[in-house]
């Protein structure tokens, strides 16, 4: 099941919306209309306070929106990758490639996001004192009221100082300028971005334990929150980490030797019993002795007639392997990881003058880095 959409792009960033958004709007929306419109208009018809809502979520789906494409604006600005911006359940977020080329540069992406939400926070104060002169309007003007308290939360939440929040990046550029070391600045950000999160789940915990009556449901977003900036700051190590290591690393020191191929003479049927069935992955490649020939993929073998498994080889049904699933074992670990982390491949096909060699999971990557940082080297 997809769990994301593109909904379209703007200033040529792919804009993606996450299925948990989108439960996460529903839910605001009927807080919205049988809470706040409720108090506000309680003589209003039922329709009208969940269109009115309705279009208070959409409001701040755009100011989050908005506070991250400040946030890519100035990352391509500053020469950085941007592979687009993620909404989802705790926001949005932008999804960059490459690290920022000097503290100066982290400094300015930064802060563009709060400011973008203080200035939408303003526009959405002056519109309310606007609505505010015409009486006739009712307390229309609490709507964009309320936009702006929101838009002025949105800000000063992302500059408490927990990295990868834009104050735990603005904390980072700092130690960077200081120390002239980007891991070392990183690894004090880091670990400074679990403990706020740590904090975040105790405070939780907390109110959940003295007020479980009133503070269960405050508690568990705390614990939520808490749990997701502890494990987005130590994502957040492991990628920083990951692009410096790369940068000087051959794909073929950090791939699985150990790659699963179908030889193109074996029947479909053999493919699915022996392959597809005993380890399910959406492909595999297949091989002639050792020269790569494609990949036979799921959805293709789905589409075969199944009575027909048993007598067609696999060479008969065999795809082209798309550029996207494979590398070479001597091209740089950073594009190899740029790969899986921009296109949403989850495996990579290794391949040395037209045999395959191995293969490279984002789990590769992960535990190479892990037993680099317990050596220390």
């Amino acid at each position: 099941m997809r769990r994301n959409w593109t909904i379209g792009r703007l200033l040529g960033i792919p804009i993606d919306i996450d299925l948990s958004w989108i439960a996460m709007a529903v839910l605001l929306t009927a807080a919205l209309a049988t809470g706040f419109m409720e108090r506000l208009f309680p003589l209003l018809d039922t329709r009208w306070k969940w269109s009115m809502a309705a279009v208070l979520c959409v409001l701040l789906f755009i100011s989050i929106l908005l506070h991250e494409v400040a946030h890519c604006w100035v990352a391509q600005k500053e020469q950085m990758q941007v592979d687009g911006i993620s909404l989802f359940v705790f926001g949005g977020v932008a999804k960059l490639s490459s690290e920022p080329r000097s503290p100066v540069s982290e400094m300015k992406m930064a802060v563009a996001g709060p400011l973008m939400s203080l200035g939408v926070a303003g526009v959405a104060a002056a519109l309310s004192w606007s609505l505010g002169l015409f009486t006739f309007l009712g307390e229309a003007d609490e709507i964009f009221r309320y936009l702006a308290r929101l838009n002025f939360f949105l800000a000063a939440f992302n500059l408490l100082p927990g990295f990868p929040l834009d104050g735990g990046r603005i904390f980072r550029a700092l130690l960077w300028w200081s120390t002239n070391d980007l891991l070392t600045a990183t690894r004090i950000a880091s670990s400074a971005g679990q403990a706020f999160g740590l904090g975040l789940v105790a405070l939780g915990c907390y109110l959940a334990v003295r007020s479980p009556a009133t503070g269960l449901v405050q508690g568990f977003w705390f614990v939520l929150i808490g749990w997701f900036l502890g494990g987005a700051a130590r994502l957040s190590m492991e990628q920083t980490v990951a692009y410096k290591l790369f940068a000087r690393v051959p794909v073929c020191d950090i791939m699985n030797r150990a790659v699963e191929v179908i030889p193109s003479t074996v029947s479909v049927q053999e493919a699915v019993d022996g392959y597809f069935l005993r380890r399910p992955r959406p492909f595999f490649p297949v091989v002639d002795g050792s020269e790569l020939k494609g990949m036979i993929t799921l959805h293709r073998v789905r589409k075969l007639p199944r009575e027909k498994w048993c007598e067609m080889c696999v060479s008969e049904a065999v795809e082209s392997l798309p550029n996207r699933e494979w590398v070479a074992a001597d091209e740089n670990g950073l594009v190899a990881l740029k790969q899986l982390m921009g296109n949403g491949t989850t495996r990579l096909v290794v391949v040395r003058d037209g045999e395959v060699v191995g293969s490279l999971e984002r789990a590769d990557i992960r535990n190479y880095v892990h037993v680099r940082n317990i050596l220390k080297v």
